[in-house]
């Protein structure tokens, strides 16, 4: 990819520098770009994010109309540490792109060491650590008594926030108590949901 002087029509990128044709680039599918594409184009996102005229994941979302979880995706894999790109650069044959996001970019991971970690063991044997909760790097305090929410009332409460704040949500509890987690996987997105919820 090239980079080429930033234009009115594409307000995208650094003031005097942007991604040739970043619009058009960056509308393909995130799963067409190759391990090796996927890492620039995440970095040539946040990049552009940080400093554009056009700073919210919603705007650039629409502005490139593509889904929000997508840019999410990629500032997520932006904010990978260098040794876990690295990786992924030197081993880029033993990846596929939608591994790479669903199963690394769209998980929280408790350390970069775990990341890295988890990388190097889908390489070395083709399967993902799992925790006590089956997500990476995802422990947390009473995670094995927690039970999802039964009642279809409670339910139908978590659907309507979800929807609402545009990020997961879970109810646990125990019928008479629980607890209510909102989830969110950048910064950007915790901004949006306070932004929802009427937090400034």
């Amino acid at each position: 990819m090239t980079n080429q002087l930033s234009s009115p029509s594409n307000p995208f990128g650094r003031q005097n520098v942007a991604l040739h044709n970043i619009d058009r680039t960056i509308r393909r599918k995130a799963t067409a770009y190759t391990p090796l594409q996927l890492l620039e184009i995440a970095e040539h996102v946040a990049q552009t994010l940080k400093t554009s005229v056009v700073r919210k994941v919603p705007e650039a979302a629409k502005r490139w109309r593509i889904p929000k979880r997508q840019v999410y995706s990629y500032l997520a894999i932006a904010r990978w540490p260098e040794e876990a790109k690295s990786y992924v650069r030197a081993n880029a044959s033993a990846f596929n792109t939608s591994t790479l996001i669903i199963s690394f970019a769209n998980r929280r991971w408790k350390s970069d060491a775990l990341l890295v970690s988890a990388l190097k063991a889908y390489v070395e044997t083709g399967k993902l650590p799992k925790s006590k909760r089956g997500r990476a790097g995802a422990e947390g305090k009473g995670a094995s008594e927690a039970k999802a929410a039964t009642d279809p009332d409670v339910i139908a409460v978590a659907d309507q926030v979800r929807e609402h704040l545009r990020t997961r949500v879970t109810i646990t509890g125990d019928g008479r108590r629980g607890e209510l987690r909102i989830s969110y996987m950048s910064p950007e997105q915790l901004e949006d949901v306070l932004a929802r919820i009427g937090v400034t």
